[in-house]
């Protein structure tokens, strides 16, 4: 069984629903302008900061980018989920203590 860290009761269901508490990282894709080139912005949606990294055309994928990016602040990247509409990823973590390093 999996480990979880949350346990979340609902009156109508005897059971209740284990789940993992986590934390959020939602990465973006950033069009260049004029001035700057294209970059990816990593926002941490707990603690509000955030970073914006120039893109990195040998790795060629913004979420790739990003999970390369926290695991090198020594954030661990346990799940992702991406919306096709607003093609936002979020990359997710157990880890609720390491700064994202370079925020601003």
């Amino acid at each position: 069984m999996k480990h979880t860290n949350y346990e979340y009761r609902i009156p109508t269901i005897k059971k209740p629903v284990k789940l993992n508490h986590l934390r959020g990282f939602v990465v973006k894709y950033l069009s260049p302008t004029d001035f700057r080139g294209s970059r990816v912005k990593i926002t941490d949606t707990r603690h509000r900061e955030s970073v914006v990294l120039s893109y990195d055309y040998r790795i060629g994928h913004t979420t790739q980018q990003a999970i390369d990016y926290l695991l090198k602040c020594g954030i661990s990247c346990d799940a992702f989920t991406s919306n096709d509409t607003t093609n936002l990823t979020t990359i997710l973590s157990l880890d609720f203590e390491t700064p994202l390093k370079g925020t601003k």
